[in-house]
């Protein structure tokens, strides 16, 4: 099913998310007793649905209750889902439910400022909300045992959140942050602030769900219009529970009865919403700023959620972009006519838009992707599409929906967001109804619908960029004080009754409860490891080969990685178009890539679908033809995706961007691992690249003996050994020795470096990184030392020191956190911060302050323990699915550490001291010997 258009609050990756579980609420929230609930809580009806196994709980006081048992892993996904966002906002008002998002994080009347966090990370676990166009959602994912503390806290934050007048003033700077972090995307620009509002001209899909800049600033100190909204839509009778996990339904219930159910019904604010009228004529718009690819969308208004034609887009969608067998990689990419190309019909509750989006092929003007689009549609219109494309886009929604089952994030997203915008019960017909969809009926649609007369079309113009400017940063020297601490004692009293209370509540994963993975090695060295679980009629696949970009011939950037990209795109007996039916015709996936150590394959497909998949993937890891004609398609695509980089600020972890690039030459020198060359270098050594080159990389570097596979999912261990071995026994090992994977560890220089200014213009948020060469790898016997001392430095966006007081307390970033790279080699230790502009010289100046504090007055025994607590709490949620898993048990063989790791990481964390995380500290951080890159607009400017 199409994605839901939504606003995440933070990345969901372990260094950027909020990775928070809560804690209880104050004694003065207690509740009635489970056993004798209050009216309000009284349960008024119960169904269940038998297709997708959910009981159905509506209490008197307007609450609905769905929950879901599945008992696959120890955790589960508790949110609650509020029938309001941008789409209930007026002109002059927009951005509020985004706004409240945030404050509904700083406190209540109870639980102060900063409390939350506090509770949060001393029970380990995720916690994060999202705005979008029709609900707000608010969620856990825990272990299972915390089920009830993340109930209580939501049902403190629906009635009694504080929205303190300092913490809002403190919050807007990190929404103005957020906004400016879009703002600075291209696409982003063109799609919220160029295509919606031309495309919709009455109804408020036409602004974006962050709101205006000019509204969110207007409400910026008007506390009153915020927590109005608030009242007027955060209520029982305007929201829903959902619930997926471990769980026994009957007790979640009673304590969703027991804290949800002491709060009357409230008065629900309605007001006419215009609905769009009917648009006759085609509408154009055009962005122009500085960039480097172009991008075209067209949007035609499309019928509502649950009518016949809207099920008829969501086919036409999987036809045109299903995968790489689909029409618009296959005309589009494959072609060079565009670097990537893609449609979607969006499930919202008010009719929306079906799109179809390209960015530019190099060399290629918009007028010809635009055109290329435009054939699409007029294949649809002018002929039926084959039996073989229907039959291939169903099986892959299909497919789709069992792999969401693998996961109870994803089955709870699914559950929450059709109750909040239609009915959750339209996934029971789903399935059916889109089978009864014929070609004549896509014909039909396409005619109806895709008219010129009814489309909007956008396209983003970049415009040149001016050479970058490089400067050094202004030197800070500002106090900016310290922090307030909590003043009210009754606060006080109830945080440290609860840390008494919870503070020893720590999720464990029995033993007796894991499966025992087996670790098989093939006489060629191939090392297998397989792990049954049969919950989820699904299978995943992750596995590495020694052959990263470390092992790049001299000069020759992206050898390695290319190589990767390859192994899918033709062998000798099939072509590349002959592999994408094949895996795509069942729903299942394989993919290579490459970075600095391995290259890595990852894959999933139904159990039923193993066989097929397992002999694709093994044709394409051992015999690959590269085909030159699909080299220059990919070298073709390589260097637009360099192109696109050059207006990117970058700093977010990954390479490749600007900053990033600079972040990397200024700490390692040419011809490290570690070291990137830059833009300019990549493209002149991707040019010089051929076939033969890939060739010999591959005879080189990929081979049995530095191959793992690791399968996790619904099979018999004995059946995956022999087929393995089946498919792989044949491989030959090399007689030449394994290649070194000794990477020299630098160390830090005695001065800081220079800073680097790099000057992008019209980009509203600049991106920061300040660090030094990490000297800290893998199987070093103080990495957990130091991976502790660095989840207290930054390693939370919230709940470390650079987090609390960057973010949270002084409101100056959206994304603030550290972490050190540590590998086989010992990479850099970064923190990373995206601001604004005008804060980029306060931030780097508390990044030097809050480091050089660290290493002063070291971490205390409160806050190690909370992070052990957090780092064992949490580790349940990363087994949740057979991906997950998979990962994990790679992890351990590549580096060592034990098919037992799962279980014994617990008890190394524990074991770690505070004497020697301050020993960590010392060792590895050197706050005076910083790289600082600022990549964006001009400190200050």
């Amino acid at each position: 099913m199409p994605i839901m258009l939504a606003h995440r609050i933070a990345p969901r990756t372990l260094a950027a998310a909020l990775f928070l579980m809560l804690a209880a609420v104050a004694p003065s929230m207690a509740a009635p007793s489970v056993s004798q609930p209050p009216s309000y809580g009284s349960i008024v009806s119960q169904s269940y649905d038998a297709y997708q196994q959910i009981t159905e709980t509506h209490l008197a006081n307007g609450l609905t209750i769905l929950s879901k048992e599945t008992h696959g892993a120890p955790v589960v996904y508790f949110s609650v889902w509020y029938k309001v966002g941008s789409r209930n906002e007026i002109t002059g008002q927009t951005g509020l439910s985004h706004i409240l998002e945030h404050m509904m994080f700083k406190g209540t009347h109870d639980l102060p400022p900063g409390s939350i966090n506090h509770l949060f990370v001393t029970n380990g676990g995720e916690i994060n909300a999202n705005t979008g166009t029709d609900r707000t959602e608010y969620f856990e994912l825990i272990a299972s045992d915390r089920l009830e503390l993340a109930i209580r806290v939501e049902a403190d934050r629906m009635e009694n959140s504080a929205f303190d007048p300092t913490e809002l003033k403190h919050e807007m700077v990190v929404v103005r942050s957020e906004l400016e972090g879009d703002s600075n995307d291209p696409n982003y620009q063109l799609y919220s602030f160029s295509y919606l509002p031309t495309a919709f001209i009455s109804h408020p899909y036409h602004w974006p769900t962050l709101g205006w800049r000019s509204d969110v600033e207007a409400v910026a100190s008007r506390r009153n219009v915020i927590y109005q909204y608030y009242k007027q839509h955060y209520m029982p009778n305007n929201a829903i529970v959902v619930m997926v996990g471990d769980i026994d339904t009957k007790r979640a219930v009673q304590l969703c009865q027991k804290y949800f159910g002491v709060y009357p019904p409230g008065q629900l604010e309605h007001h006419y919403i215009t609905p769009e009228p009917e648009q006759h004529g085609e509408r154009r718009v055009v962005l122009r700023r500085p960039g480097t690819v172009g991008e075209v969308i067209i949007g035609y208004h499309a019928p509502a959620l649950g009518t016949k034609d809207h099920y008829v887009m969501d086919v036409i969608s999987g036809i045109l972009s299903g995968g790489r067998s689909a029409r618009l990689f296959q005309d589009l990419v494959e072609t060079g006519t565009a670097q990537d190309a893609s449609s979607g019909n969006s499930d919202l509750k008010d009719p929306y838009l079906f799109e179809l989006t390209a960015t530019d092929g190099a060399g290629v003007s918009n007028d010809t992707v635009e055109k290329a689009l435009e054939a699409e549609v007029t294949k649809l219109q002018t002929a039926p599409v084959t039996q073989d494309e229907l039959r291939r886009a169903l099986q892959q929604y299909d497919a789709s929906y069992t792999y969401a089952n693998d996961s109870v994030s994803e089955q709870a997203d699914q559950i929450g967001e059709y109750a909040a915008v239609l009915s959750y019960k339209y996934r029971d017909t789903y399935l059916a109804t889109i089978h009864k969809v014929t070609p004549a009926d896509i014909q039909r649609v396409a005619k109806q619908w895709f008219t010129t007369d009814n489309r909007t079309v956008a396209t983003f113009e970049p415009l040149p960029l001016p050479p970058g400017v490089n400067g050094t940063p202004p030197r800070v020297v500002d106090n900016f004080g310290a922090v307030k601490p909590i003043s009210n004692p009754r606060q006080k009293a109830i945080l440290e009754a609860l840390d008494k209370k919870y503070n020893s509540a720590i999720a464990h994963i029995p033993s007796a409860k894991r499966p025992k993975p087996t670790r098989v090695v093939l006489p060629n060295g191939l090392t297998l490891i397989v792990e049954e679980n049969h919950a989820n009629q699904t299978v995943a696949l992750q596995g590495l080969v020694r052959a990263g970009s470390m092992y790049d011939p001299t000069g020759e950037y992206g050898v390695a990685s290319l190589t990767a990209d390859m192994l899918g795109r033709g062998t000798t007996t099939k072509s590349a178009l002959d592999l994408y039916l094949a895996l795509e015709s069942v729903g299942a996936e394989v993919g290579f890539s490459a970075d600095t150590e391995d290259a890595s394959v990852r894959g999933q497909c139904l159990s039923k679908d193993f066989g097929l998949t397992m002999s694709t993937m093994a044709d394409e890891l051992l015999h690959p033809a590269f085909p030159s004609d699909q080299v220059d398609k990919l070298r073709s695509e390589s260097l637009s995706g360099l192109e696109q980089a050059r207006q990117e600020t970058g700093g977010t972890g990954g390479a490749g961007s600007l900053a990033d690039i600079a972040f990397a030459q200024s700490m390692f020198p040419k011809g490290h691992p570690y070291w990137e060359p830059s833009i300019d270098d990549s493209e002149t050594a991707l040019k010089g690249i051929t076939p033969d080159t890939l060739r010999s990389f591959y005879s080189q570097y990929y081979r049995p003996d530095t191959t793992v596979l690791v399968i996790v999912g619904d099979v018999k261990t004995a059946d995956v050994v022999a087929e393995v071995g089946k498919l792989f026994g044949g491989w030959a090992k090399p007689a030449t020795p394994v290649p070194s994977i000794d990477i020299p560890t630098i160390s830090a220089p005695a001065t800081a470096p220079a800073a680097q200014m790099i000057a992008i213009p019209q980009t509203t948020q600049t991106s920061i990184l300040w660090g030094f060469p990490g000297e800290l790898k893998r199987g070093n016997k103080d990495f957990y030392p130091a991976y502790i001392m660095n989840y207290i430095l930054g390693g939370d966006t919230w709940g470390s020191r650079l987090g609390k007081t960057i973010r949270d307390q002084l409101g100056l970033a959206y994304s603030v956190y550290s972490f050190f790279d540590a590998s086989h080699g010992a990479g850099a230790f970064s923190v990373f911060v995206g601001t604004n502009p005008a804060n980029a010289n306060h931030v780097t100046y508390e990044i030097r302050t809050i480091t050089k504090a660290f290493l002063k007055s070291g971490a205390t025994a409160d806050e190690v323990r909370l992070a052990k607590e957090y780092l064992t709490g949490s580790y349940p949620i990363v087994l949740e699915t057979n991906d997950g898993i998979a990962g994990r048990l790679l992890n351990s063989e590549d580096y060592g550490l034990g098919l037992d790791f799962i279980q014994r990481r617990e008890a190394i964390i524990n074991a770690v001291t505070v004497d020697q995380v301050n020993a960590a500290a010392h060792k590895y951080l050197h706050p005076d010997s910083a790289t600082l890159v600022i990549a964006g607009a001009t400190p200050g400017k």
